[in-house]
Parts: C-alpha cells; sequence; structure tokens
C-alpha cells in the first residue's frame, strides 16, 4: 500500500512523554486513537518491533488471538511508524504476530511519526501496565533507554513505578544465557526463579537451571540449593585461590588482596625494597 501522509497522526512530543509516567499512559493513548481514522494497510508491509523482535512470544497468547481473527472478531486498529517504505509495529504486536499467524491480508492501522525513544517509552508504558508482565521484555527496555538515551535507573523506577533496586534486579536479568532468558520470556520459568540464578557464576547457570526443571523446584528451593551448595562451593574456592595481607604505607594501613602466594610475596618483597 502506497503510503498517505493523511494516515500520519500528529501528536504533541511533550503532551505524550509527560503522559508515559501515569498509570493509564496507554488507555489514554488508546482512546485518543479510537478517535482518529484508521486505514487498512497490507500486512506484510508491516514488521516486527526492531527492539523487541528478538523475544519469542508465549505461543498460547498468539494462538487464543488467532483463533478470534479466523472467527471474525473485530481487530483493534494497531498504532505503527513509518520505516521507509515499511511500517514497523508500536503498540499491537500480539495482534500482529496473530494476524500473519492466519495469513490475514490486510490490518486496521493508524501511522503516527514516532522516534525511537517515543517508541522504547511507548514499550516500557505497555509492558509495565499489562497484567501478565515478561521481565525480560521490561529489563530489554529499560536496558535500551539506559545505553542509547542516557536513563539513569532511578528514572525507570519512576517510570515503571518500582524502587531502583527492583530495576537493578529486572536488569540483571540481561546477564543470563539467552536460552534462559527465551525460557522466561515464554512463561516457562518465573521471574522469581531467574532473579535466584543471577547470583551464581556464569558456568554454574545452566547447570542450576536444569536442576530446577528437572526437579520442578520452587523458588524458595532453588534459593536453598544455590546457597547450600554453589555459593559454599564458591566461597571454598575463593578461600583457596585468594591471599591478603594487611600491610602500612605511610603510615595508612591498607587491606591487599592477591590471586596467589607469590604474588602476594612479590609484592611484599617489592615494599621491603622501597623502604
Amino acid at each position: 500500500m502506497k503510503r498517505n501522509d493523511e494516515t500520519i497522526v500528529k501528536t504533541n512530543l511533550s503532551r505524550l512523554v509527560k503522559k508515559y509516567a501515569q498509570s493509564d499512559v496507554i488507555h489514554s493513548m488508546e482512546r485518543e486513537y479510537k478517535s482518529a481514522p484508521a486505514f487498512y494497510i497490507d500486512t506484510d508491509l508491516i514488521d516486527d518491533n526492531s527492539f523487541l523482535k528478538k523475544l519469542p512470544m508465549r505461543p498460547g497468547l498468539i494462538s487464543s488471538l488467532a483463533v478470534s481473527f479466523e472467527n471474525g472478531d473485530i481487530i483493534e486498529p494497531l498504532v505503527l511508524r513509518p520505516k521507509g517504505k515499511r511500517y514497523e509495529v508500536v503498540m499491537g504486536r500480539k495482534r500482529l504476530l496473530a494476524a500473519q499467524k492466519v495469513k490475514l491480508s490486510h490490518l486496521p492501522a493508524i501511522v503516527k511519526e514516532y522516534t525511537d525513544e517515543e517508541v522504547l517509552l511507548v514499550l516500557l508504558a505497555i509492558a509495565r501496565d499489562e497484567h501478565d508482565v515478561n521481565p525480560i521484555e521490561q529489563a530489554l527496555i529499560a536496558s535500551y533507554l539506559v545505553s542509547i538515551f542516557g536513563y539513569t535507573q532511578s528514572a525507570i523506577a519512576t517510570l515503571t513505578h518500582q524502587s531502583r533496586p527492583q530495576v537493578t534486579n529486572i536488569m540483571r536479568l540481561l546477564k543470563l544465557p539467552e536460552s534462559i532468558m527465551n525460557e522466561v520470556s515464554l512463561g516457562n520459568l518465573s521471574y522469581g526463579h531467574a532473579r535466584a540464578l543471577c547470583g551464581v557464576s556464569e558456568d554454574q547457570k545452566l547447570s542450576v537451571y536444569e536442576q530446577i526443571k528437572d526437579n520442578r523446584l520452587t523458588v524458595r528451593q532453588t534459593e536453598d540449593l544455590i546457597n547450600k551448595s554453589y555459593r559454599k562451593e564458591e566461597k571454598k574456592r575463593a578461600k583457596k585461590f585468594s591471599y591478603s595481607k594487611i600491610v602500612h604505607i605511610n603510615g595508612i594501613e591498607v587491606k591487599v588482596s592477591f590471586s596467589s602466594l607469590q604474588a602476594m610475596e612479590d609484592f611484599l618483597s617489592y615494599l621491603k625494597n622501597k623502604q
């Protein structure tokens, strides 16, 4: 479909951004867009969201919508932004994926000129206000706002109505192996389990995950396993390979740690020669 400039809804940016921290921001935007003219756009011209396309979505969410579309249910308009001669979905990603599943040829949509920052703020509000929140999605969106646009974790906390430590914990999930993050996105692993896995070393995460899956461990059981086995093992390893010594430098007492006994002896020898 050839783009018609009349399809583009122009909204004052400062007024939109001002809403992002409100609890009903998405509902407010949807009410506004309902009064705007919607146009049918070729489904083949609509791409998945560039920030979220690598995240898998729960098959059940897509399948239930797909069935309703096949039964002729009314499809709420998607909100898109123009990308060259194509479009990118901003609001309505589930509807798009469901429509693609049942091969609908056209979809009702409203097109708006969004910047990348606006898209991320909208996506963050959607992730925050949805009942079944995907914490990996929220973490990914927040990481883009922090790394690309310089948002602080405190600012993210305000926008998501969470504490800063909560935001920190959510963003730590991005350090998990991709396979585990996908399991969280698909709903096969809870946020509590994923958060517990962040507390073990990189080479142990997959091993602990396998035990969670094979033994159907609760979050509490997972935390107990980590505390009793893995962290105890890490402490032993650290004690075995870590050496420390309190030294006095210019009248100041300093505790220095070393990776080996030889490194500690070399350093003490160096200090002795300097005195």
